[in-house]
């Protein structure tokens, strides 16, 4: 079973979040709550959408 995880800090910030999901449909919510309520993001702009998807790993269990 592949596995995705994301660490805030791969993209740059000074941030020690980590999130897993079992797909990258369940991983984007939490990535998005985090840059909203942790960064104060309201929106995920394009150029920030590709650098997350760019960091996010897949694993296999």
């Amino acid at each position: 079973m592949a596995k995705y995880s994301f660490k805030c800090a791969d993209t740059g910030q000074n941030c020690a979040f980590e999130t897993k999901a079992s797909t990258k449909e369940e991983l984007m919510p939490l990535i998005a709550n985090h840059a909203k309520t942790a960064h104060n993001m309201t929106e995920i702009s394009p150029e920030v959408m590709e650098k997350v998807n760019s960091v996010i790993k897949k694993s296999f269990f």
